[in-house]
């Protein structure tokens, strides 16, 4: 999700910041309804708010130029013109979020995997606006349709958080899901999206698309890991069926 205005089809980059502001915007909408309505304190979830808009943009730039150092070789200054020398590491953007929620939550480690799940609902929720305008401003129904893939799947998440955090919900019992199930689905299709968009806007860095490939099967393995599943219990199911046949 390299968002270097010249590289896709010359998109002016007011027009795409405004874009960028209004996912912005609205994700974090998302994660501050969710976190409230399962009782997280209200300044604390500002905090993360404002401080993942601040550190997103510190550390995705940071992470950009690190990516692009041809770009800005021979003067280091160029990476705070974002105007001349646009462009945001979205892995970037991530760890933002992750420093944001850690430095809030410190001190209440229990409550960092949780708020990370309602995080992803709200990143999730940012992706389908951002790729929907991206799309729009492009006239480019790839983009369209990721945006629509990325709408369906944040309500998936929304209606599954809706399900499954109840007073009761699995934190005492080992056989269900536990906190990070979320975060998990969250990551993998994150990774998906920064791959698709980046190989459609020939922006793709090799780091980028280690990364993207190390967090998609990294999501998948917190998936299983937070769903309840025993690995021990399943390779004796694998076995017991293998000998079945």
């Amino acid at each position: 999700m390299q968002l270097i205005v010249a590289s896709f089809y010359e998109v002016n980059l007011y027009i795409l910041s405004l874009v960028l502001t209004l996912s912005f915007l609205w994700g974090g909408f998302v994660f501050f309804k969710r976190s409230i309505e399962e009782h997280f304190d209200e300044t604390q979830v500002l905090d993360v708010v404002v401080l993942s808009g601040f550190f997103s943009l510190i550390v995705g730039r940071i992470i950009y130029f690190i990516e692009h150092l041809n770009m800005f070789w021979g003067n280091l200054f160029r990476v705070i013109f974002l105007k001349t020398y646009p462009g945001i590491s979205p892995w970037g953007v991530l760890a933002g979020i992750v420093i944001a929620i850690y430095l809030v939550l410190g001190k209440e480690r229990k409550k960092i995997v949780d708020l990370l799940d309602h995080a992803m609902v709200g990143v999730v929720s940012g992706i389908a606006v951002l790729l929907s305008g991206w799309g729009v401003i492009t006239k480019n129904w790839v983009l369209l349709v990721l945006a629509g893939l990325a709408f369906i799947f944040f309500i998936v998440l929304w209606k599954m958080e809706g399900e499954y955090r109840t007073f009761e919900w699995y934190r005492y019992k080992k056989n269900q899901a536990k906190s990070g199930l979320i975060a998990g689905f969250g990551l993998s299709f994150y990774a998906a999206m920064v791959l698709a968009t980046g190989l459609l806007s020939k922006s793709l860095s090799v780091l980028d698309a280690v990364i993207s490939l190390g967090v998609f099967v990294g999501g998948f393995v917190l998936l299983y890991i937070r769903s309840g599943r025993v690995f021990g219990d399943d390779i004796k199911i694998i076995m017991k069926n293998g000998r079945k046949k």
